[in-house]
């Protein structure tokens, strides 16, 4: 059967992954890498909505409270090789052996968007950490700081022995985002991120 699928997809020439499917992809590796251990206690909210101050709609990938903190996740599925730094707003991804090059907006300072709406909505005594993973470990030319593959994600979400909170609180901030989460549209929030893209 696993032969059978295989050939299946190595014959399809025709098919190509989207840019939203490529997302959903990213998002589901990094959903599998975030599985607690044990009995451990964690509760996780994916693809939270909100809207910005200016009114535009942002998607945050996943948000992760456990007992070593409250993580918001944005997860990237690139190939190519990636360059960037934590002062630039665009980061280059570069493919074909030099001969392709895109700008993209920086996942970090994105990121950093999405923690301080966090912690406007939890407190800012909330502990809430950024955390941005490139899933297909194209990071070596990344030396930034809370920027991982998916195994040094997992070692930093898992291994991380500074506990900050206790099941209660983790239900209790869990529900206060539940509560302020935002029911965006999906053509809406789509609209809104090609509206940035062109600025």
């Amino acid at each position: 059967m696993l032969a059978w699928l295989i050939d299946l997809f190595c014959c399809c020439d025709d098919y190509e992954l989207t840019p939203e499917d490529l997302g959903i992809q990213g998002e589901n590796a990094v959903i599998k890498y975030s599985k607690p251990r044990f009995l451990e206690f964690q509760m996780q909210l994916n693809d939270y909505n909100f809207r910005s101050k200016d009114g535009v709609s942002r998607q945050i990938d996943h948000i992760i409270l456990r007992r070593n903190g409250i993580f918001v996740i944005e997860t990237k599925n690139f190939s190519g090789t990636i360059y960037g730094n934590e002062n630039n707003s665009q980061w280059t991804q570069v493919l074909g052996y030099g001969k392709e090059k895109h700008k993209f907006y920086s996942p970090v300072k994105q990121n950093e968007t999405h923690v301080r709406k966090i912690k406007e909505i939890l407190g800012k005594d909330a502990p809430v950490f950024s955390i941005v993973v490139f899933v297909n470990g194209n990071i070596d030319f990344l030396d930034i700081e809370n920027v991982y593959d998916l195994d040094g994600y997992r070692d930093r979400l898992l291994n991380n022995y500074d506990y900050y909170l206790d099941d209660d609180e983790i239900i209790e901030y869990y529900d206060i985002l539940v509560e302020h989460e935002e029911d965006i549209d999906k053509e809406d929030h789509i609209r809104d991120v090609n509206k940035f893209k062109k600025r």
